[in-house]
C-alpha cells in the first residue's frame, strides 16, 4: 500500500537526463566532529561511533540530498548550540556547508 499516493496523472516527457542534473551528480564534504560541549572521553566515544579519525569526518553527500542528510543527523542549523547531551556531532565546515545547502535549493 502506498498511502501518499492520490492519483496517478499522465505519463509525459521524461526530464533532462541524469547526467545534465547537476545537483544530482555534484557532491560536497561535509565535515563532521563531536559536539564541542562534550569531555575529552564523550569526545572520544563520539568518535569511535562515527569512524571519525583525529576528531574529524567527512560525508560526501550530493548536493540534492543534502537538506535531507543534515536533517537526519539533526545538523540543519548550528548544532552546536543545541545541548550535547542530545546532539553529540556537529558541522566543522558550517559556513561552506550552509553555502552549498543554499546553491542545493534549499533556504538556511
Amino acid at each position: 500500500m502506498l498511502p501518499r499516493i492520490l492519483g496517478v496523472g499522465a505519463i509525459g516527457e521524461s526530464g533532462a537526463p541524469r547526467e545534465q542534473d547537476e545537483l544530482w551528480q555534484s557532491r560536497f564534504d561535509v565535515v563532521i566532529g563531536p559536539h564541542p560541549d562534550l569531555t575529552a572521553s564523550q569526545k572520544a566515544v563520539v568518535a569511535k561511533d562515527y569512524g571519525l579519525e583525529r576528531g574529524r569526518g567527512v560525508l560526501t553527500v550530493r548536493y540534492a540530498m543534502m537538506f535531507y542528510v543534515l536533517k537526519r543527523l539533526g545538523l540543519l542549523g548550528d548544532a552546536a548550540k543545541d545541548d550535547a547531551r542530545r546532539q553529540h556531532i556537529v558541522v566543522v565546515n558550517r559556513a561552506e556547508t550552509e553555502a552549498a545547502l543554499k546553491k542545493s535549493g534549499f533556504p538556511t
